[in-house]
């Protein structure tokens, strides 16, 4: 099958990992990303390039006029891509660059058009019903979200596929001393801050606890700007840290109403020991207290913490069955065989 992916696909990001598999999987897959200049590709690295770049995409952002043009010019560019692929499938994640008018021309080709969306369409696109009903397919991570769709967007084709993992890079890896050393905690958590999650995270700097994300140099409370490692990390730089903690932490950004998120696939992924805030559809995919573990509040998480880092026996058989789980059923080339069935 021939697969015109609108994705960013900068290392570690889920249209890299897509793209990586749809080939994997035998299939012709060619990227274009619409939102370069409104969202360019990043690895963390603070280079010039990636420094200059956010720079202007600060600005094409603030100025509605540049931004309106940037987004035109997107748009055709995803058009003339597909008019000179000619794909079986326009695979399109998230899309929120993307006009519902330009599905509607996309559409009017031999190919389906379906968006996979990571986020909260109602909250993360700006004409959601409008965009929902444009596609031929529009798939979501959240249950929560496909029975929205069915009340508020009563024409649109909604269906349920949740996040995963990539094996051939969320694996156990064997890491030498130094890496050990510039990655390794006996407790972790990558992601971003906010403030639910500082909040719940304050008071464990008393572990040897370490954060990589965004803006925890900016975190309330002291305790947690010194657990901060300085920057985010990506692809095969957060499988290391997966790999040399003893413990990673997870919670939910609020949209996530029943689903889990990403980081559950990754982590599992890694072979790493997951401790997580609990969502519905984390132990309905993982069995709690066998592949992952959950916190109920602030004290069971302390607790939880203790327990496992004093018992590494029962967390090296929880976190080596939950790779397997993961590897089982929750990978990308597994999520595509739904997807590509629909085209």
């Amino acid at each position: 099958m021939r697969v015109l992916l609108a994705a960013q696909t900068f290392e570690g990001a889920s249209g890299w990992h897509i793209a990586r598999t749809l080939q994997k999987m035998g299939h012709a897959a060619r990227v274009v990303d619409p939102g370069f200049l409104l969202v360019p590709p990043y690895k963390g690295n603070y280079n010039f390039a990636e420094t200059l770049l956010w720079q202007i995409a600060r600005v094409t952002n603030r100025v509605k006029p540049l931004r309106a043009l940037i987004l035109d010019a997107a748009n055709r560019r995803v058009v003339r891509a597909a008019q000179s692929f000619q794909p079986d499938l326009i695979l399109v994640i998230k899309g929120e660059q993307i006009f519902p008018r330009t599905v509607e021309r996309l559409r009017q080709s031999q190919a389906r058009v379906v968006n996979w969306c990571f986020d909260d369409p109602f909250l993360w696109l700006s004409r959601p019903a409008e965009t929902l009903a444009a596609y031929d397919h529009f798939l979501v991570v959240d249950r929560a979200y496909v029975e929205q769709a069915r009340t508020r967007v009563p024409n649109a084709r909604v269906e349920y596929l949740p996040q995963c993992c990539d094996p051939d890079v969320h694996k156990t890896v064997a890491l030498t001393p130094t890496e050990r050393a510039r990655y390794g905690n006996a407790v972790c958590f990558v992601g971003s801050m906010y403030p639910h999650r500082a909040q719940l995270l304050e008071g464990l700097d008393d572990f040897d606890f370490g954060i990589w994300g965004n803006f925890w140099d900016r975190a309330p409370d002291a305790g947690l700007r010194r657990c901060y490692r300085g920057r985010e990390v990506y692809g095969g730089e957060k499988t290391k840290v997966f790999n040399a903690s003893q413990i990673v932490l997870n919670t939910h950004h609020p949209q996530a109403i029943r689903a889990t998120n990403l980081r559950t696939y990754e982590v599992t992924g890694c072979g790493a020991f997951l401790l997580s805030d609990r969502r519905e559809d984390l132990t309905r995919l993982y069995r709690e207290g066998e592949e992952i573990v959950c916190f109920e509040d602030k004290d069971d998480l302390r607790d939880k913490i203790a327990y496992y880092l004093s018992h590494p026996d029962a967390r090296a058989r929880i976190a080596r069955q939950g790779q397997q789980r993961a590897y089982a059923e929750h990978t990308y080339e597994r999520r595509l065989q739904k997807l590509l069935a629909l085209a």
